[in-house]
């Protein structure tokens, strides 16, 4: 089993911004850790947030093949989305979804 590296610096940058209604991307060359650093940010939220309502799709994972096109997506985020909780969306491997800069584009025009 690969040893898992804490990151808190990356971690204390994703809590500083949580709040802000912009999208947050986590960029870096394959196999680098960004997907652990989400899934610590996603640990994090639940163990502080108790208001969180966390939305994680992995299109790495066949469980969410369903969703590759932007319509599927938007309709798979839209009927989990709850108004009286913190909504936090994470996508991994987004760029597998057909249209998800649109849906993405849309999503921004329709904020506060």
């Amino acid at each position: 089993m690969a040893k898992i590296i804490e990151r808190p610096m990356y971690l204390q940058a994703l809590e500083e911004v949580k709040q802000t209604p912009d999208i947050k991307i986590l960029a870096g060359v394959r196999r680098s850790g960004k997907s652990v650093i989400l899934e610590q940010f996603i640990d994090h939220l639940r163990n502080t947030d108790p208001l969180a309502n966390i939305i994680h799709i992995n299109f790495s994972i066949t469980d969410f093949e369903n969703l590759r096109d932007c319509h599927s997506l938007e309709n798979y985020i839209n009927k989990l989305h709850d108004p009286e909780r913190h909504n936090y969306v994470f996508i991994d491997e987004v760029q597998m979804c057909k249209g998800f800069v649109r849906y993405l584009f849309n999503r921004i025009k329709c904020l506060p």
